[in-house]
């Protein structure tokens, strides 16, 4: 595995736990009235603190994922073979420029939007009004 990729993979890993942290943290004050009413650690973990974490740390997640995406696309530029860089050695040996940038562009958006419609997804199954 190459250093931009072990980069990606850390970076991708630690926004991931800031997400999650993030939401557990707010949802502390409904955790402590579900303990005032008398709820396990495991209870106010499962019925209160989980559910409203992961409400409130779906959309920056799913938006740092297809920033991932991006990414990978720049990383390019310092020698890491990927989609654009392939698209590169493509277009030099074709020389049609729309073809081969539109197919790249099409194979893109067939990643990112499934990202887009799962984010939707998850929002209106948790309700989401962050």
């Amino acid at each position: 595995m190459s250093r931009i990729a072990k980069g990606l993979a850390l970076t991708t890993v630690a926004a991931a736990a800031l997400a999650g942290t993030a939401g557990v943290a707010a949802a502390d004050s409904d955790a402590q009235g579900s303990a005032a009413l008398g709820f396990s650690y495991l209870e106010q973990m499962r019925h209160v603190v989980l559910p409203q974490s992961v409400r409130i740390a779906t959309p920056p997640t799913v938006g740092f994922m297809v920033q991932l995406v991006k990414n990978t696309s720049l990383a390019s530029i310092i020698g890491f073979h990927e989609l654009t860089h392939a698209a590169q050695y493509v277009n030099n040996l074709t020389l049609k420029p729309i073809l081969v940038y539109g197919v790249v562009g099409a194979m893109y958006f067939a990643v990112c939007f499934p990202l887009y419609l799962l984010s939707r997804r998850l929002e209106r199954r948790f309700n989401a009004d962050h």
